[in-house]
């Protein structure tokens, strides 16, 4: 047979895979890739084809891969069959692309391109041709691979001849096939046949003389894709709707289904189609089947009218009388094989009837096994659920406590919001009246100001007389005239060390009543400084440390106003033996508010922790936290309280 095709091409793609193959195989036993599918190109294809190229390429046809036998030699055997039973348009074969799959992805295995013009055609209708290749190859390593493609092609004249000369040594110890039984088909037996096997299936009438089978008849709507049961079916009615039959066929035909074959005759023009079952849901396509032609005998190897292939006749070269001699011989032959088949049977039955009875106690064993195993499993879920069911309660009791301990904080945090509230408010209260007393304040002094400048203008007048008299005395050094400079100026002076003066520093000792508008710079106070409200004398600012804590505190004064401030490094956490309210010192010498003021502290590290900052109004102060436990040490921590003087 002429070599057709190239030897098959292993592409890099391919060869990666099998060396993914290979390596997964010394890790697990099972590692395994298949070979599915192949697709046919009308151009040649390269070494660096990739799965992922294949449908840019435009293939004309796929099909599935034929058998694919691993040998015992480390070759793998497979065979490709192409037809044009599906084509409409032909094309000129190029290259072929054998596709597998590993680990659920797809991958171009190898090639095959055309040494030849290969022309596939398109299907007539009446003949399927096709293109066999049979391939093999061999896997030693993951560097080493072998491969052997067979030669094939479409079949020419030369190869028709030598086929027919394969088949004459084949089929010459066969029986003539006019004197043995079909699988399918109507056929006369005569004789007494005897059967060593029961029959499978349905036998109407008497056995002995039985002549027909069953015909079903079809006359409602049908799809015969779906009919699988073996019989005969009748279609003579043409209101029914059929699908799954034939292109073009008529409404009136017979169908026979056997086994995994279905063979539609249609009754208007008697053609024969026939179709096989892959699945429950997959049929191959209905190949119509070429009528044969009536040949009459002229010579040994010659017929009135010659078959034909690709164009050009042929000869079958038989010789008919050694035919029937040999197929007698066959005969004979199948006769005793059949015999020996039957007694071969008869003991595999046997055999298989105490191969049963071990199965049935192996099962019987094994269920009373699985029985204990499920007791088991109940008794060890029983366990496990009621210990379930322990936590969940214990759990539940858990988050009940922690509701109730919340519950109790927030109650907490709602009442200092509410008394805070309170405080604000009433302090928002004498800040408006403060300012509305300052408003007075400014009138009053408007007004004296006034009044004091028009009596000012008056004293200047009347002055001018008192100092001519005044200075009219001032030779009178003796202070004989109790009016005179001297005499005066000693007063003064005396006057003068008794009083405050404008500048220069001064201590005062007793206690000072002021009224009015004062203006102090750097003003030094011993003792607690009781300033009336709307004081507005400046800024003033103490700091001390909370040595305990490591916190700042800094207490500020301006007018009657007064802020707390903390803030610092805390040097331990808060915890569960800490009292509610941690006292961190006691305020003695500065105002404090009239009722107890409240700010906020905060752990400004986190912004998680966050507490409430008091000063009561005997001058503690103290830190009360969110929870019994807080973990603040080392943690910056900021907080502030701002109330009135009174």
């Amino acid at each position: 047979m002429a070599n057709k095709f190239t030897n098959f091409i292993f592409t890099t793609e391919g060869k990666d895979t099998i060396t993914q193959v290979l390596a997964a195989k010394k890790v697990a036993a099972n590692a395994q890739l298949s070979i599915n599918t192949v697709y046919t190109f009308a151009t040649k294809l390269s070494t660096s084809l990739v799965y992922t190229q294949i449908s840019s390429l435009g293939p004309k046809q796929t099909k599935p891969v034929g058998t694919v036998t691993p040998q015992d030699n480390d070759t793998v055997e497979m065979r490709i069959q192409l037809d044009n039973a599906d084509l409409t348009t032909g094309y000129n074969l190029q290259g072929v692309a054998i596709v597998g799959q590993y680990n659920g992805n797809n991958f171009v295995l190898g090639y095959i391109n055309s040494n030849e013009t290969t022309n596939i055609p398109p299907y007539d209708g009446t003949q399927v041709q096709t293109v066999a290749l049979d391939v093999s190859f061999a896997i030693s390593d993951s560097n080493i691979v072998t491969i052997n493609t067979q030669t094939a092609g479409m079949l020419t004249v030369d190869d028709y001849n030598a086929l027919v000369k394969l088949l004459e040594t084949r089929v010459a110890p066969l029986a003539v096939d006019s004197t043995v039984v079909h699988l399918t088909g109507s056929e006369v037996v005569t004789g007494i046949k005897q059967f060593t096997e029961r029959i499978v299936g349905s036998v109407t009438g008497n056995a002995h003389t039985a002549d027909y089978l069953n015909v079903h008849n079809l006359t409602a709507d049908i799809s015969l894709d779906t009919l699988s049961d073996n019989g005969s079916y009748l279609s003579k009615s043409n209101t029914k709707v059929t699908t799954g039959k034939p292109s073009g066929t008529s409404e009136l035909y017979t169908l026979i289904v056997a086994g995994t074959m279905q063979l539609f005759n249609d009754m208007s023009n008697d053609a024969l189609y026939v179709r096989n079952r892959i699945d429950s849901k997959t049929m191959t396509s209905w190949k119509k089947i070429v009528e044969d032609v009536d040949q009459t005998l002229n010579a040994k190897y010659n017929y009135a009218q010659l078959p034909t292939v690709n164009g050009s006749g042929v000869a079958l070269q038989s010789d008919l009388a050694a035919e029937t001699s040999s197929r007698s011989v066959a005969d004979r032959d199948l006769k005793a094989s059949i015999a020996l088949e039957a007694q071969t049977r008869s003991a595999a039955d046997i055999a298989f009837g105490s191969s049963l009875t071990a199965e049935v106690a192996a099962r019987s064993t094994a269920d009373a096994s699985v029985t204990a195993a499920i007791t088991k499993e109940q008794a060890t879920r029983s366990t496990a659920d009621a210990s379930i069911t322990a936590n969940l309660m214990t759990e539940t009791s858990a988050r009940s406590a922690a509701d109730t301990s919340l519950q109790a904080l927030y109650s907490r945090l709602n009442s200092d919001f509410n008394d805070e509230i309170a405080t604000r408010s009433a302090a928002d209260s004498l800040l408006l009246g403060s300012t509305a007393d300052l408003a007075s304040q400014i009138a009053k002094e408007r007004d004296n100001r006034v009044f004091n400048d028009n009596s000012l203008a008056s004293d200047i007048a009347s002055n001018a007389t008192k100092r001519d008299e005044l200075f009219g005395s001032m030779l009178d050094w003796n202070m004989s005239n109790a009016n005179s400079i001297a005499a005066n100026s000693v007063a003064i002076n005396s006057v003068n060390a008794a009083t405050v003066h404008l500048s220069g520093s001064e201590t005062i000792t007793g206690q000072k009543n002021f009224k009015g508008t004062q203006s102090f710079e750097n003003l030094s106070v011993s003792g607690t400084a009781k300033l009336p409200a709307g004081f507005d004398g400046g800024f003033v600012r103490y700091t001390g440390v909370f040595s305990d804590w490591n916190l700042l505190w800094e207490y500020q004064m301006s007018g009657n106003s007064a802020t707390f401030l903390l803030s610092g490094t805390a040097l331990k956490d808060v915890t569960a033996s800490d009292p509610a309210d941690i006292l961190l010192t006691t305020i003695t010498k500065y105002p404090v508010p009239k009722s107890t003021a409240r700010g906020f502290i905060i752990d400004v590290t986190t912004g998680a922790n966050f507490g409430s900052l008091r000063m009561y109004s005997d001058g503690r102060v103290a830190m009360n936290w969110n929870a019994a436990n807080v973990a603040i040490s080392g943690h910056y921590i900021e907080g502030s309280i701002s109330f009135l003087i009174s």
